[in-house]
Protein backbone atom coordinates (compact mmCIF):
# COMPACT_ATOMS: atom_id res chain seq x y z
CA UNK A 1 0.00 0.00 0.00
CA UNK A 2 1.41 3.98 -0.78
CA UNK A 3 2.28 5.44 2.42
CA UNK A 4 0.90 8.61 1.22
CA UNK A 5 -2.62 9.44 2.25
CA UNK A 6 -4.77 11.27 0.01
CA UNK A 7 -8.12 13.90 0.57
CA UNK A 8 -10.38 15.88 -2.08
CA UNK A 9 -10.87 19.17 -2.14
CA UNK A 10 -12.31 22.62 -3.74
CA UNK A 11 -9.05 24.52 -4.79
CA UNK A 12 -9.19 28.52 -4.09
CA UNK A 13 -8.20 30.55 -7.13
CA UNK A 14 -5.41 32.72 -7.44
CA UNK A 15 -6.73 35.77 -6.02
CA UNK A 16 -8.38 33.97 -2.99
CA UNK A 17 -5.26 32.43 -1.89
CA UNK A 18 -3.13 35.56 -2.28
CA UNK A 19 -5.97 37.53 -0.25
CA UNK A 20 -5.17 34.41 2.56
CA UNK A 21 -1.82 35.04 2.36
CA UNK A 22 -1.94 38.25 2.92
CA UNK A 23 -4.03 37.93 6.02
CA UNK A 24 -1.99 34.81 7.40
CA UNK A 25 1.41 37.14 7.23
CA UNK A 26 -0.50 39.71 9.32
CA UNK A 27 -2.33 37.26 11.60
CA UNK A 28 1.56 35.57 12.36
CA UNK A 29 2.64 38.73 13.76
CA UNK A 30 0.04 38.25 16.35
CA UNK A 31 -0.85 35.05 16.90
CA UNK A 32 1.16 32.03 17.74
CA UNK A 33 1.07 28.52 15.70
CA UNK A 34 3.35 26.00 14.62
CA UNK A 35 1.88 25.34 11.41
CA UNK A 36 1.47 28.10 8.52
CA UNK A 37 -0.42 26.69 5.73
CA UNK A 38 1.15 27.10 2.63
CA UNK A 39 -0.52 29.05 0.28
CA UNK A 40 -0.39 26.98 -2.48
CA UNK A 41 -1.91 24.22 0.00
CA UNK A 42 -5.28 26.44 1.00
CA UNK A 43 -8.07 23.68 -0.17
CA UNK A 44 -11.54 23.60 1.37
CA UNK A 45 -11.70 19.87 2.38
CA UNK A 46 -14.63 17.24 1.21
CA UNK A 47 -13.38 14.22 1.79
CA UNK A 48 -10.54 13.06 3.82
CA UNK A 49 -9.61 9.45 2.20
CA UNK A 50 -6.23 8.40 4.29
CA UNK A 51 -3.93 5.54 2.79
CA UNK A 52 -5.50 4.11 0.09
CA UNK A 53 -4.46 1.56 -2.93
CA UNK A 54 -3.81 2.21 -6.61
CA UNK A 55 -7.30 0.19 -7.36
CA UNK A 56 -9.05 1.57 -4.35
CA UNK A 57 -8.47 5.26 -5.97
CA UNK A 58 -9.47 4.33 -9.47
CA UNK A 59 -12.40 3.11 -8.24
CA UNK A 60 -13.22 6.19 -6.65
CA UNK A 61 -12.41 8.49 -9.40
CA UNK A 62 -14.99 6.46 -11.88
CA UNK A 63 -17.81 6.34 -9.03
CA UNK A 64 -17.22 9.59 -8.60
CA UNK A 65 -16.58 11.01 -12.39
CA UNK A 66 -20.22 9.61 -11.96
CA UNK A 67 -21.73 11.00 -9.33
CA UNK A 68 -20.44 14.78 -10.69
CA UNK A 69 -22.24 14.60 -13.84
CA UNK A 70 -24.65 16.65 -12.30
CA UNK A 71 -22.97 19.60 -10.71
CA UNK A 72 -22.22 22.49 -13.22
CA UNK A 73 -19.74 25.21 -11.87
CA UNK A 74 -20.97 27.52 -9.00
CA UNK A 75 -19.13 30.71 -7.17
CA UNK A 76 -17.75 31.16 -3.43
CA UNK A 77 -17.03 33.57 -1.52
CA UNK A 78 -14.78 34.44 1.53
CA UNK A 79 -16.55 34.84 4.36
CA UNK A 80 -14.33 36.18 7.42
CA UNK A 81 -12.24 33.95 9.95
CA UNK A 82 -12.47 31.77 13.05
CA UNK A 83 -11.35 28.91 14.45
CA UNK A 84 -12.04 25.51 16.08
CA UNK A 85 -11.49 24.80 19.14
CA UNK A 86 -11.20 27.28 22.77
CA UNK A 87 -12.41 30.16 21.95
CA UNK A 88 -9.13 32.31 22.97
CA UNK A 89 -6.56 30.02 21.85
CA UNK A 90 -8.08 28.23 19.29
CA UNK A 91 -6.23 24.72 17.31
CA UNK A 92 -7.02 26.04 14.19
CA UNK A 93 -7.48 29.60 12.65
CA UNK A 94 -9.35 29.72 9.46
CA UNK A 95 -10.41 31.43 6.60
CA UNK A 96 -14.47 30.91 5.90
CA UNK A 97 -16.52 30.59 2.73
CA UNK A 98 -20.26 31.30 1.59
CA UNK A 99 -22.46 27.99 2.33
CA UNK A 100 -24.50 27.53 -0.92
CA UNK A 101 -26.87 24.74 -0.78
CA UNK A 102 -24.97 23.65 -3.51
CA UNK A 103 -21.76 23.21 -1.92
CA UNK A 104 -23.56 20.83 0.82
CA UNK A 105 -24.71 18.48 -2.05
CA UNK A 106 -21.35 18.21 -3.64
CA UNK A 107 -20.05 17.09 -0.45
CA UNK A 108 -22.89 14.65 -0.08
CA UNK A 109 -22.38 13.33 -3.33
CA UNK A 110 -18.03 13.47 -2.87
CA UNK A 111 -19.15 11.38 0.28
CA UNK A 112 -21.17 8.93 -0.98
CA UNK A 113 -18.99 7.82 -3.62
CA UNK A 114 -15.75 7.38 -1.78
CA UNK A 115 -17.98 5.31 1.28
CA UNK A 116 -19.13 3.20 -1.75
CA UNK A 117 -15.55 2.22 -2.88
CA UNK A 118 -14.98 1.19 0.26
CA UNK A 119 -13.47 4.62 2.36
CA UNK A 120 -14.10 5.22 5.40
CA UNK A 121 -14.90 8.88 6.05
CA UNK A 122 -15.29 11.15 8.97
CA UNK A 123 -18.98 11.33 10.47
CA UNK A 124 -18.71 15.04 11.80
CA UNK A 125 -21.33 17.41 10.47
CA UNK A 126 -19.38 18.97 7.46
CA UNK A 127 -18.09 22.51 7.92
CA UNK A 128 -16.67 23.97 5.08
CA UNK A 129 -13.67 26.13 5.77
CA UNK A 130 -9.88 27.03 4.61
CA UNK A 131 -7.32 26.10 7.02
CA UNK A 132 -4.72 29.62 7.78
CA UNK A 133 -2.53 27.76 10.31
CA UNK A 134 -3.13 25.24 12.85
CA UNK A 135 -1.40 23.83 16.36
CA UNK A 136 -1.73 26.72 18.99
CA UNK A 137 1.44 27.39 20.35
CA UNK A 138 0.39 28.63 23.41
CA UNK A 139 1.68 32.02 24.00
CA UNK A 140 -0.78 35.22 24.11
CA UNK A 141 -5.01 34.75 23.00
CA UNK A 142 -6.68 35.51 19.27
CA UNK A 143 -8.20 38.50 19.05
CA UNK A 144 -11.12 37.93 16.69
CA UNK A 145 -11.65 41.96 16.64
CA UNK A 146 -8.39 42.10 15.55
CA UNK A 147 -9.05 39.85 12.94
CA UNK A 148 -12.18 41.36 11.36
CA UNK A 149 -10.11 44.62 10.75
CA UNK A 150 -7.75 42.76 8.79
CA UNK A 151 -10.36 41.18 6.78
CA UNK A 152 -13.41 43.38 7.36
CA UNK A 153 -12.55 45.38 3.95
CA UNK A 154 -12.07 42.32 1.66
CA UNK A 155 -14.23 39.27 3.11
CA UNK A 156 -17.28 39.94 1.21
CA UNK A 157 -15.91 41.55 -2.04
CA UNK A 158 -13.93 38.62 -3.06
CA UNK A 159 -15.98 35.38 -4.93
CA UNK A 160 -14.24 32.62 -7.55
CA UNK A 161 -15.92 29.88 -9.74
CA UNK A 162 -15.90 26.62 -8.66
CA UNK A 163 -15.38 24.51 -11.61
CA UNK A 164 -13.37 21.73 -11.03
CA UNK A 165 -12.50 19.52 -7.46
CA UNK A 166 -9.40 17.99 -6.93
CA UNK A 167 -7.81 15.03 -5.51
CA UNK A 168 -4.57 15.72 -3.73
CA UNK A 169 -1.54 13.06 -2.43
CA UNK A 170 0.08 14.63 1.24
CA UNK A 171 3.46 14.88 1.08
CA UNK A 172 4.53 15.35 4.77
CA UNK A 173 8.31 16.50 4.36
CA UNK A 174 7.48 19.02 1.60
CA UNK A 175 6.51 22.34 0.85
CA UNK A 176 3.90 22.64 -0.48
CA UNK A 177 2.75 19.63 1.20
CA UNK A 178 -0.69 18.43 -1.09
CA UNK A 179 0.11 17.65 -4.58
CA UNK A 180 -2.98 17.58 -7.02
CA UNK A 181 -2.93 14.49 -8.77
CA UNK A 182 -6.02 14.38 -10.60
CA UNK A 183 -8.98 16.72 -11.38
CA UNK A 184 -12.51 16.72 -11.65
CA UNK A 185 -14.50 19.04 -13.68
CA UNK A 186 -17.65 20.29 -13.01
CA UNK A 187 -19.84 19.87 -16.43
CA UNK A 188 -20.22 23.24 -17.85
CA UNK A 189 -23.63 22.74 -19.38
CA UNK A 190 -27.02 20.58 -18.78
CA UNK A 191 -25.93 17.92 -21.46
CA UNK A 192 -27.78 14.40 -20.98
CA UNK A 193 -25.25 12.02 -20.20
Amino acid sequence: MDSHHYFIAIPPGKQIREIIEEWSLAFKEHFSYKVWVHKDDYHITLAFLGAATDPSLAQMKDNLSIALKKFTPFKLELKGTGGFGKPKTPRVLWAGVSEPDVLFSLQDEVKRACETTGFKLDERPYRPHITIAKKWDGAGEVSYDWMKDVTGEKENRFSWNVDKIVLYKIHRNKKPHYEAIFEFPLFQDNETF
